[in-house]
């Protein structure tokens, strides 16, 4: 009882406690009365709460050394008395109880209207939603039509460059030929979705899409316009599933490499800010470029049909067999990215003594979870029926960007979300989707047999540190022979490992194909620092041309 009296004390009546303390010990029986105040008093009997009728009954009754039966009878009179002397105080606290409860109906009346206050409210909000979407596809139209006006002027000036190219080759002028053939290039880059800017002073600009808004790449001429940096060939290949786009960049009698995009990106978006970061080392000289697109994704594609039968995964690993037999390929690298990623790995596990090495960034090989299937259901509706919607761009930024998209760069991120706002085709993206959340596992394991069949082709992993697909990644890891993969994990970088480090990227894929006996004499360290001064001269020269601008 002392610790109780003690915890009172500290507070000196302001916890309004009172305790009735019954207890036996070697004395017998004892009963103790304690009070807010820490005032103990030793009784024959107490009562606490409405005490007038129970001690009334106890003082009448009461005798010592009752026995058992006898104090039990004595208590439940005691209670009887004290339950018959509420019952004013029980009518008083029933007509409160009643009055709260028409309180809280109110209150609840209250919220029912403004709930429907806030339902009409965002009901008005969708309709000013769908109001806006139709004039952004109105105003996006417009867009595309003054676009196709533009290439009908730059068909017309071509054919005029045409007609005067070869007045000036009969005149045997060869500046004038090599003026043209710039002029050329830049009506070509304009059609590829380049920014190219030829100026006097020999500097020629070259920067993304207008999806993008940014200027990558400065590369330098000489008076005559010699050097000019390749542009892509354009192939359309068939398949089962009608022709697919190839673009090509380098020299074909180089390494091929193979590429393939992932989600709301097409070949162009997903991997020209890397090579051209590393278009100025000796490393692009070794490999031709081959960029597929799957089908309908590429940014000039038509809208597919609505009974298109859409190829599965496995149905884009077997376009990626299409290609590789359409250029001649024997051997090659591959480099996927996403949904890239995934359909790389089916490839490769089906055609292993053609890959030569497998570069894979966020790569996942099982089947979509349940909450990927809702947010990627949603998106497939939303893309069908409204277009690109706030929602899918969200999503397909959290598919690149992952968790931490305020940790990324502020400049990239922006520039993504206006792209993928302004993607031209939704419905074909749709298409895609649905093929991604439809995919089935790649099983395959470290060991081989009845869980699935060993992968013996070298493998990098990619992933950024703010990746959504992190532990994907390292599931997939653990299926591979540890003598012939690397999973590197990129620190400081988002998903888009491939735009946010493309230093890091460059690095570990050099020293990776060096591990393999490629390049032996590339001096990786040189190199690196060769890049890193060039774009930090490029950074300049663009600041300068804007400036001109």
């Amino acid at each position: 009882m002392h610790p109780r009296k003690q915890h009172l004390f500290n507070y000196q009546g302001y916890i309004g406690a009172y305790l009735l303390i019954g207890g036996v010990d070697p004395t017998g029986p004892h009963l103790y009365e304690c009070t807010a105040n820490t005032s103990t008093m030793h009784k024959e009997f107490a009562a606490q709460g409405s005490v007038a009728m129970p001690l009334s009954r106890f003082s009448n009754d009461f005798k010592p050394k009752m026995t058992e039966a006898e104090a039990k009878d004595l208590v439940q009179r005691a209670l009887h008395a004290g339950m018959h002397g509420d019952n004013a105080k029980a009518r008083f606290s029933q007509a409160k109880v009643f009055r709260d409860l028409q309180e809280k109906i109110n209150v609840q009346g209250s919220l029912c209207q403004q709930l429907e206050d806030d339902q009409n409210a965002r009901e008005a909000a969708l309709r000013k939603l769908t109001t806006d979407e139709i004039e952004a596809k109105e105003m996006l139209e417009q867009v595309l039509g003054k676009r196709e006006a533009e290439k009908s002027a730059d068909d017309s000036l071509r054919r005029g460059i045409s007609d005067d190219c070869e007045y000036l080759v009969e005149s045997t002028s060869e500046m004038a030929v090599k003026q043209i053939a710039a002029m050329e290039k830049q009506l070509s880059a304009r059609e590829h979705g380049c920014l190219v800017d030829v100026r006097d002073d020999g500097v020629n600009v070259v920067g993304l899409h207008p999806g993008l808004q940014q200027l990558t790449h400065i590369s330098h001429y000489d008076e005559n316009g010699d050097e000019i940096m390749d542009l892509p060939d354009r192939e359309s290949v068939s398949t089962a599933f009608g022709k697919v786009k190839v673009t090509i960049y380098g020299d074909r009698a180089r390494l091929p490499l193979v590429t393939f995009h992932d989600l709301g990106l097409d070949s162009e978006s997903n991997f020209q800010n890397f090579f051209q970061f590393v278009s100025i080392a000796e490393f692009t000289d070794k490999f031709c470029i081959y960029n597929i697109n799957a089908p309908g994704q590429e940014m000039d594609a038509k809208p597919l049909p609505e009974n298109f039968q859409y190829p599965t995964m496995e149905g884009l690993a077997n376009i990626v067999e299409n290609v590789v037999e359409h250029f001649k390929l024997p051997h090659f690298f591959a480099f996927g990215v996403g949904l890239g990623a995934n359909v790389l790995l089916r490839y490769t596990l089906m055609n292993q003594d053609r890959v030569n090495a497998l570069i894979l960034v966020n790569c996942v090989h099982s089947t979509c979870g349940w909450v990927e299937w809702g947010y990627e259901k949603v998106n497939q509706r939303h893309l069908k029926n409204y277009g690109m919607t706030s929602f899918v761009a969200d999503y397909l930024m959290w598919h690149h960007f992952g968790r931490r998209i305020d940790e990324c760069s502020s400049d990239i991120v922006r520039q993504y979300r206006v792209y993928f706002q302004h993607l031209p085709n939704p419905t074909n993206l749709s298409m895609l989707i649905d093929a991604y959340i439809n995919r089935t596992p790649i099983n395959f394991s470290r060991e081989g047999g009845a869980a699935g069949p060993q992968l013996k082709v070298p493998v990098l992993q990619l992933v950024g540190a703010s990746s959504a697909f992190v532990n994907e990644t390292v599931e997939v890891n653990t299926r591979l022979d540890p003598s012939r993969s690397d999973w590197i994990k990129v620190s400081g970088s988002c998903g888009l490992v491939l735009d946010d480090r493309p230093e890091a990227v460059t690095e570990a894929l050099m020293l990776f194909l060096q591990g393999l006996g490629y390049f032996p004499t590339m001096n990786v360290v040189k190199l690196m620092k060769q890049i890193h001064e060039a774009q930090s001269g490029s950074y300049a020269a663009e600041q300068r041309c804007v400036d001109e601008c």
